[in-house]
């Protein structure tokens, strides 16, 4: 019997591609929905993207 399981999980968001981009780059619509975390990257690739807060 085999013990490897595979999971496929889909989220359908309903809004422009410009609106998710936004959502997840911009600092303070992170803050809105990500418990007041502070977003902090310099956006070059290879670089880290923090999430930072309490």
């Amino acid at each position: 019997m085999s013990t490897h399981f595979k999971t496929k999980y889909q989220t359908i968001i309903k809004a422009s591609v410009a609106k998710v981009w936004d959502a997840l780059t911009n600092p303070e619509v992170v803050k809105q929905y990500f418990f007041g975390t502070d977003l902090v990257t310099d956006w070059k690739v290879g670089s880290p993207i923090i999430f930072q807060g309490e």
